[in-house]
């Protein structure tokens, strides 16, 4: 079967559901799998952006399933993703202080990808209508029509695209984009999430600045500063006193009780002691589960959802793990001791 056909019979699997007004984008029922699908129409688009996109799929990214390039405009088939833009998030002022820093650690994942690709992919347009949360909490980076792929033989974009606001002043034609200019948009992003936090708006300051040269190099070392602050003692990581004093008095109180604790039918010093020191370890680890969401979800992927419910459920079903898996450590450590 030849590409010709084979196109021609891809395209028939699809029905069209719903055309946007705009006559450039409508949802399409996939009849082999059952999924709904966006078929999108680009007239301008970089080519090997796409290509590269549809063979090496990425959870951050939409799925592309087929595109076809005829009469110099590309059609695109990919995921639909269901969920609200960050704008709308945004508006509604819903989502927490760790939602919103999360947010910005999958966008630095995404950025990490794209710009490690072969060639390199710079997003160019990274602004919260363009990125999406799912109800599990995945963010997607959406919407690659301003993407272009870097090439060293280059001084300058031949297509300067962007957003206002949001563009880096290399997008408007003074030098060629690179991996810096999505981490300028994702500067301004975290300034518009942040408004408060003076930690954050100090790393939103580096990321957007004037100067390539004095942004963050990479994603990975904007992420590394972000995530900085969720590194380190429960307490203590962000210096503020009153925080470490509760955390001191706490942490005591966590050592006193599980160290003097009192266990009946145990059959020696050594196994009462090592009780003591999975309860200790037990209660160190929901500290750390309750504290640092990075870790809980990587633990329990449902504590990542926007739904007040199934992040209560694992929360709930994180901590029983932990425990039982500290219980269960002791008993047979207890039974060997014991002889």
């Amino acid at each position: 079967m030849d590409s010709a056909m084979a196109d021609e019979c891809r395209r028939s699997f699809y029905i069209e559901l719903y055309q946007f007004p705009d006559r450039r984008q409508s949802l399409l029922l996939d009849q082999t799998t059952g999924r709904i699908c966006l078929k999108k129409v680009l007239h301008i688009y970089c080519l090997p952006v796409f290509r590269y996109l549809q063979e090496n799929p990425h959870r951050n990214i939409p799925r592309i399933y087929w595109m076809e390039e005829k009469d110099q405009q590309l059609t695109v088939v990919e995921e639909w993703i269901q969920g609200e833009t960050l704008e709308q998030k945004m508006a509604d002022d819903s989502l927490s202080e760790e939602q919103k820093k999360d947010v910005i650690l999958q966008l630095c994942d995404a950025l990490s990808w794209l710009h490690h690709a072969s060639p390199s992919i710079i997003h160019r347009d990274l602004k919260p209508s363009n990125i999406m949360l799912t109800d599990d909490g995945t963010v997607k980076l959406i919407d690659y029509d301003a993407s272009r792929v870097y090439r060293k033989d280059m001084t300058r974009d031949t297509h300067l695209l962007g957003t206002d606001g949001s563009a880096a002043p290399e997008q408007y034609g003074f030098r060629q984009t690179d991996g810096r200019t999505d981490i300028y948009a994702l500067g301004i992003l975290i300034r518009q999430l942040f408004p408060d936090d003076r930690r954050m708006q100090k790393i939103a300051d580096r990321a957007a600045r004037m100067d390539p040269d004095e942004r963050y190099p990479d994603a990975e070392a904007l992420k590394r500063a972000i995530d900085g602050e969720s590194r380190g003692i429960p307490g203590f990581r962000s210096r503020n006193p009153w925080k470490m004093l509760t955390a001191l008095i706490g942490y005591g109180l966590i050592f006193y009780f599980s160290l003097t604790l009192q266990i009946s039918n145990v059959r020696n010093t050594a196994e009462l002691w090592v009780y003591r020191f999975s309860v200790l370890a037990s209660a160190l680890c929901l500290v750390l589960l309750f504290t640092d969401r990075q870790a809980a979800s990587a633990l329990m992927p449902p504590i990542r959802s926007r739904k007040a419910a199934v992040r209560l459920a694992g929360y709930i079903a994180a901590a029983a793990i932990t425990i039982v898996g500290w219980i269960f450590l002791a008993v047979i450590i207890g039974e060997i001791i014991a002889g």
